[in-house]
């Protein structure tokens, strides 16, 4: 599409203020997040949530040590969307911050697979610009 920009390309805008490429932008009194206004943090989401219920733990479980999050995270959608329905049902007409998720998230895994998927979980770096 004509005009439209991508990912990389709102990302290459925040070259010299790289806080603004994170998927959580954490913003300091007085400042405007509209300085951040950006399709960065919904594709980051995006990718993040499509690779959360798309990768398959099952064979971290028979060997951790070769389980990586490019490998393995959740379970594959059969795993994942039963999370997701849950997630509509805690949350639906709510607004909650990103750290509530994250919460939910885990302790969803906790209760419905274990530490294997806590350790899945664990292996995200959920610091990562």
């Amino acid at each position: 599409m004509i005009g439209r920009k991508g990912l990389q390309d709102d990302l290459e805008v925040y070259v010299d203020r790289p806080k603004y490429q994170r998927l959580v932008i954490e913003f300091e009194k007085g400042e405007n997040p509209d300085d951040a206004y950006s399709r960065v943090p919904y594709d980051k989401g995006a990718n993040l949530l499509l690779n959360l219920g798309e990768l398959d733990i099952a064979n971290a479980c028979v060997s951790p040590a070769n389980s990586s999050l490019t490998e393995k995270t959740i379970g594959g959608l059969d795993v994942f969307l039963p999370y997701v329905r849950d997630y509509v049902e805690t949350f639906m007409g709510k607004s909650i911050t990103t750290w509530q998720w994250k919460d939910h998230l885990y302790a969803y895994f906790e209760k419905n697979g274990g530490q294997a998927k806590v350790d899945a979980l664990n292996s995200i770096d959920w610091e990562v610009s």
